[in-house]
């Protein structure tokens, strides 16, 4: 119990129940970009005799027919999952859904709620429940995080920067040495008749062409890497 005599949580006996509950006591402007409102899962095969309950999926997400909280009991919107990683939705799941855009199209259609041209995506699912202490939902999945990277995508950023760690090391050990001894580097043009291509191609000068090209991209790669981390570190 709360220091008011509630209970932490505010639990419903359904979905539905909750969702009805949103329509008559929350948060139902409707504030683009802004604000987002309570909204449920419709199953489209009943509804408008759409083969799949949930919209078909794509790279950029699940697609789902929502009806979204209102005063007069909500209306209906087509939406996306913020991302294509989270749990699969289905008819009867209570998201947040939150406004981003309106088509203005839909103004001068006859026959049809305005509201459907609101653009939209799902943020999250949420419980049929209320935490009363800060009357906020129990997110069950956020679509707003990044999918966790594979142990793959793992190993392939170590290799990657560890590539280009080395590659930044060798690279700069050339740079001195080409400092330090310039004849060394410059012999291996030095008798290279550059009008028979053919002397060019087998010469050593192609070989050192190439790891120079290699260390850069490598340079190149862990220089990246490094500048990521930082400015991921000066957001936080």
């Amino acid at each position: 119990m709360n220091y008011k005599g509630m209970p932490e949580k505010i639990i419903f006996k359904s979905n539905e129940a909750f969702f009805e509950s949103q329509c008559k006591f929350g948060e139902t402007a409707i504030k683009v970009g802004e604000k987002a409102i309570v909204a449920i899962v419709l199953d489209g095969h009943k509804e408008f005799g759409i083969e799949n309950p949930v919209l078909a999926e794509d790279n950029s997400g699940q697609k789902v027919l929502l009806k979204v909280a209102s005063d007069d009991g909500g209306f209906i919107v087509v939406a996306k999952a913020a991302s294509n990683c989270g749990e699969q939705l289905k008819p009867n799941d209570l998201v947040l859904w939150l406004p981003l855009d309106y088509i203005d199209s839909i103004r001068s259609c006859e026959g049809i709620d305005k509201r459907f041209g609101y653009v939209g995506i799902v943020i999250a699912k949420i419980s049929n429940e209320i935490d009363s202490r800060n009357s906020s939902f129990v997110i069950l999945c956020d679509y707003m995080k990044k999918s966790t990277p594979s142990y793959i995508d793992k190993l392939e950023k170590i290799g990657q920067r560890l590539f280009g760690f080395i590659a930044s090391i060798l690279a700069f050990y050339l740079f001195i040495q080409a400092i330090v001894n310039p004849r060394a580097f410059s012999g291996l043009f030095r008798d290279i008749e550059w009008g028979d291509w053919g002397d060019v191609f087998s010469n050593h000068a192609l070989t050192y062409l190439l790891i120079v090209f290699v260390l850069s991209l490598g340079t190149t790669i862990f220089w990246k890497e490094i500048y990521r981390s930082v400015s991921k570190y000066m957001k936080t």
